[in-house]
Formats: C-alpha cells, structure tokens, sequence
C-alpha cells in the first residue's frame, strides 16, 4: 500500500510506539516536534549531505545527552546518504514507511512524496537489521562536531556548487570509512579533553561502547594466550577486566584512556605485603596493556602509577644494581624493536633505537627512584589509521606484542616470598 502524505498517517501511530527507528538524509527542526514528547525508545541517523542544519544537530545532541534518543551522523565520506525510512513497534507489532521524504514539513506533509507502507513483520525486521548495519557506520557525535560543521560546510543560503561539495568532502574525510578498523573514530573521540573530564550521558555512553569493546577483544586473545602458556591472568571480577568507563572516586579525574590489561593472579598479588588493600589489588602491580587513547592505541608493559607497583619496582631497581642484569635487560628490551619506548618519572620518551648501551639505559630507569608517582612505561604508541589495528589483524597484532613484551614483564615481576 502507497500514501502520500506521511503525518496523516504516522503521526498518531509514533505515540503508542514503543521504538522507533528513523533514518533520512535531512532533518528540519520543526519536524523534530513529534518526537519531543514521546515515551518511545528513539534511534535515529541522519545525514549531513543535503545539508542538515546544525541547529537540528544541537537538539538532537541535548536529546542525547537527556536518554530520549541514541541519535547518530552518517558521514562516510565519497558516499551521499540519502534514504527515507521510518519503522515503529508495539509489542511485537512492527510497521514501516520508505519513500521519498525527508525528516521536514515538506517531506511529511507538502511536498508531492510517495511512501510504501510496510506491515509484513518478517519485511519490517529486515528493514531493523538495514538499519543496524548503517547505525554502525555512523559516528556520535558532540559539540565540537558540530562546530567545525557549521563553521566549515553549513551554507544554507548556497546552493549544492562545486565548492560546496569540495567543503563537504573535506570536513567528511576527517570521518571517512574506519568501520574495516576494530576502533573506529567515535571510539577514539570519546577520550576528547571535553568528554574525558565529564561524566554526563553522552560522554559516559561514548566511553561505555569503548569498555565493551575491549572486553569482547578480551574474550578473542585470552584464550589464545593461555593456549601459548603465558602466565598471565585478568582480573576476578568481569567488570575489572577492563579499566573504568566511569568517574569514581578511586580513578583519576580525567578519564583519558581505557585499557584492557593482564598480569599477576589474584593470590600472587594479595600474597605481597603492601600498606592497604589497594595495592593487592592486581592493577597496582607490573601488567601487560593495550590502551586506547585519543589518538594512539598502545600496547604497554605498565609499571604503576601513584606509586602503584611499588613492590615490582623496588625489586626491579634492586636487580638493576648487578652489571649483568644491565647488560641483560639492554638486550631484552633491543629484541622489542625500534618502536619500542621507555617512559618514566614524566618525561618526554625515550625510544629504544636512541639508546645505545646497557649503561645509557641504566641511567635512564635509574630516574623511576623517587617517582613512583608516575608510570613507568615500556611499550608502543600507534595511529588509528595503523592496518595493524583493522579488525582482521587486531588479535594477531597483540597476541605478537604481549609475547614480546612477557619476557619485559617476568623482569619486573618480584617473586611471591
């Protein structure tokens, strides 16, 4: 069945929805008005070619932020996203619209459009599932997109020229396709100095996606870790296998980095003694990390923070003392690789392939005494944009350094007395 004008219908049929799900090219802010007093859960795409204006942005934005809608931008760029397709469901009840019109006044009411209406459950849960994919291939966004768009592209008074297109095409390409990449830019995004600081919805949203995806990464290397018989374990409780996604009182105030980390048992570590329980707990002991930040994903042997990790490194430095453990580690950390860094007492790094004997290293970890206030670093930083970290060669990647970096890690590690 056809109709062709689409409030008549849908308008009253959004308010006993349930969910809805709304994809279009372009949406007007006075069409937003349905949607504002709905009890429904609301998901929406929308595009940035025709051009949405950014005013509509912002509301969705603030609606976001409030958990009315999960709200998403399509912006893969060389492609112009263009459908028109409006789903709701009751209970079990799905019905759905696809035609030619656009989120606007004219779209829904004035202009000639033409719609098909769908009602076919199994036809309506495909059109959900075309949904998803596309909802994975757009970005959250927040106030700083925003921004940038209405400063770099947004001329509503222009039409559609040449250099229109070549504004647009610029300011999409910093969003172009990642979606090959097991991070993409939104997760990247949700380490901003902006979100990184605040707690609200939208930031924590932004960070809770990166939580769940760390733990899924989990649940794909540590079992291929444990078939190598690497001595290395994650934390007793789930929820800790991942660092925090939210702000509490035992993490820092600045939430600029989530990781996922391996490293003494449960029993190895509470068995040392320490001034609390804080420092049993196995993340204030010497571990094995991929951390993902706002423009690096780094894969570590981390050595404390807040003078975490103190047993390990007062045993470390112990070590340290003996001339053939100098010469020792110097090789260890040679076999790492050029990419390699050591980072301590908080300075600037210092790359392996710039240190060029044992004694010039040993005069750099030296400088960890008196600084456990900082961490202690060996590891690598690399792009997003690195293929090492597209989603088929992630897990080989990290499973290849953290068998590099073990042997780091059993150095440091002290002995349970």
């Amino acid at each position: 069945m056809y109709i062709s004008n689409l409030e008549e219908n849908i308008s009253e049929e959004l308010k006993l929805a349930e969910e809805i799900w709304i994809a279009v090219g372009l949406i007007s802010i006075n069409a937003l008005s349905p949607l504002e007093h709905l009890n429904a859960q609301i998901h929406i795409l929308v595009g940035i070619d025709l051009p949405t204006p950014p005013i509509v942005l912002r509301r969705l934005l603030e609606w976001a932020i409030q958990g009315k809608v999960k709200f998403k931008v399509y912006t893969l760029e060389g492609t112009f996203f263009h459908p028109k397709v409006y789903i709701w469901r009751k209970g079990s009840v799905l019905k759905a619209y696809v035609g030619s019109g656009n989120m606007t006044n004219g779209g829904w009411k004035n202009n000639v459009e033409l719609f098909w209406q769908i009602e076919k459950v199994l036809e309506c849960h495909k059109l959900v599932n075309w949904f998803g994919v596309n909802m994975a291939m757009g970005i959250a966004i927040d106030e700083k997109f925003i921004k940038n768009y209405e400063m770099q592209v947004f001329k509503p008074s222009k039409d559609p020229s040449i250099a229109h297109r070549k504004r647009l095409r610029n300011f999409k390409i910093n969003y172009e396709s990642d979606y090959d990449f097991y991070f993409r830019k939104e997760d990247f995004d949700a380490f901003t100095h902006e979100r990184a600081i605040t707690d609200n919805l939208t930031a924590k949203q932004a960070r809770k996606i990166v939580n769940r995806k760390l733990l899924a990464l989990h649940y794909r290397i540590f079992p291929k870790l444990q078939e190598k018989g690497v001595d290395l374990h994650h934390h007793h409780k789930s929820q800790n296998i991942v660092s925090s996604f939210a702000h509490t009182a035992r993490n820092s105030k600045t939430l600029n980095g989530m990781w996922l980390y391996y490293g003494k048992s449960p029993d190895e570590a509470a068995a040392h003694p320490a001034k609390n329980d804080t420092e049993k707990s196995m993340n204030n002991h010497v571990r094995l990390q991929l951390i993902i930040r706002e423009d690096t994903v780094g894969i570590w042997c981390a050595v404390g923070k807040g003078g975490g990790s103190r047993i390990d490194r007062n045993y470390f430095q112990r070590k340290m003392e003996v001339e053939k453990n100098q010469q020792y580690f110097f090789s260890l950390l040679k076999t790492l690789g050029d990419e390699y860094f050591v980072e301590l007492a908080g300075k600037q790094p210092y790359f392996l392939k710039d240190i060029k004997t044992p004694q010039q290293l040993f005069h750099i970890i030296v400088q960890d005494r008196g600084n456990l206030e900082y961490y202690f670093i060996i590891g690598m930083n690399v792009l997003p944009n690195d293929e090492r970290l597209l989603d088929n060669r992630l897990e080989s990647f990290v499973l290849k350094e953290f068998e590099k970096l073990f042997p780091v890690y059993n150095f440091f590690k002290a002995p349970v007395k």
